[in-house]
């Protein structure tokens, strides 16, 4: 391939030559022009579609990884980050995906490509602030197994949340859209960078 963008080149030199020559010799003829802006354009060509498929070529770890960070997210997981609101009652489940992201540590919990990783790495750091704020700020709810609120039981039974308790829940509230809209950024620069391996995630859905 590189041999025939040489010999393009040569020939867009040739061409280019070929014009000023007919020029200065008062015999200017169109095919030279037409070489040259041919030329110019399939180099122009070959160069975008180097620069895309270099674009869409990502390290294995990369592809791996990513397919393990959707898993984790998936569309429940993203839903619950996107709508809920933590002044109402949650299950601990509903947190699973926030709680593993939020111990991410080590190269095996980063992407190669710059891109993605700065993504994942906001992803990480909002995951452990909202995961640890909850610890501080949620309590199990009386008789329910395995759910929790923030609003204390009287607030709940009163219908009625107090200062502390709404600049809680607004801030919890906060960090959990901040997380679904890196989320969905994640999902097109993935998709952008690996459209297979999305692809295939998207097969491997439906079938599951």
């Amino acid at each position: 391939m590189n041999l025939i963008k040489l010999i393009s080149a040569l020939s867009c030199m040739v061409a280019s030559g070929w014009v000023g020559y007919s020029y200065h010799a008062d015999d200017v003829t169109f095919e030279p022009v037409l070489a040259v802006l041919a030329g110019l354009a399939w180099l122009f060509t070959e160069y975008k579609d180097g620069s895309a498929e270099q674009a869409s070529t990502l390290h294995p770890h990369d592809v791996a990884f990513g397919l393990r960070f959707k898993t984790l997210f998936d569309e429940r997981s993203r839903r619950f980050l996107r709508e809920h609101s933590f002044g109402q009652i949650y299950r601990d489940t509903q947190l699973h995906a926030i709680r593993d992201a939020s111990e991410w540590r080590g190269p095996e919990f980063e992407f190669v490509n710059g891109e993605l990783d700065n993504i994942c790495s906001e992803v990480v750091r909002l995951s452990d602030e909202l995961y640890e704020k909850l610890c501080t700020y949620a309590g199990p709810v009386n008789a329910l197994n395995g759910t929790f609120s923030v609003p204390l039981d009287n607030e709940r039974s009163a219908d009625w949340f107090g200062p502390e308790t709404t600049r809680r829940i607004a801030d919890l509230n906060s960090l959990a859209r901040q997380i679904a809209e890196q989320l969905d950024q994640f999902e097109k620069v993935f998709r952008r960078l690996s459209p297979e391996s999305y692809r295939q995630y998207g097969e491997g859905a439906k079938n599951g």
